[in-house]
């Protein structure tokens, strides 16, 4: 399974990381995210100015990472149209530091680059881990969730287009029922 991996917080970030190593295992994982953090630009694109591309080193091993002076959507644009030669069977954009629900959708880099993914026809996941003003961020619930999402399409591939927006709640791992 080639799993591409993006985001809205950019290529350094610690949720992306942490999805990664969730992830590596399952399949052949691809970083494409941007170089600095865009959350809130949505799915916009950009269409008037020279995007670059730049390979980043990878504290994972077996993991290629590129980091783009985009949007995730220009990322997920750039990934499938002409930096890889083979497509990829899964698209997961996270983990967002904060939750993406209702309205918040709309303006959501991390699930604009998963729709965009869903637009190439890639089963695409947006994940995100809710998290409050006492605690640090909480990744690993949602790393986790991620990995058994992956594994389950691995199992089991989707039939049609698929695109899920994921929210983790501010617990443990093990709270979690899968």
């Amino acid at each position: 399974m080639r799993i591409l991996v993006t985001n809205d917080d950019g290529v350094h970030s610690p949720g992306l990381w942490s999805l990664v190593e969730a992830l590596n295992d399952i399949g052949d994982v691809s970083v494409v995210a941007p170089d600095r953090d865009l959350s809130g630009v949505g799915t916009a694109m950009t269409l008037l100015a020279v995007v670059r591309v730049q390979d980043v080193a990878s504290p994972v091993d077996g993991v290629e990472v590129r980091s783009v002076q985009g949007t995730p959507s220009d990322c997920v644009i750039l990934a499938t149209g002409s930096l890889f030669s083979d497509p990829f069977d899964l698209l997961v954009s996270g983990i967002n530091p904060g939750a993406n629900m209702g309205l918040d959708v709309l303006g959501s880099g991390t699930f604009g680059g998963a729709l965009q993914g869903y637009y190439h026809n890639i089963p695409s996941i947006a994940i995100s881990a809710v998290y409050s003003a006492k605690t640090a961020v909480r990744y690993e619930a949602a790393a986790q969730t991620a990995r058994a999402l992956a594994r389950g399409l691995s199992n089991s591939p989707s039939k049609g287009p698929l695109l899920l927006n994921v929210n983790l709640p501010d617990v443990e791992p093990d709270r979690i029922e899968r």
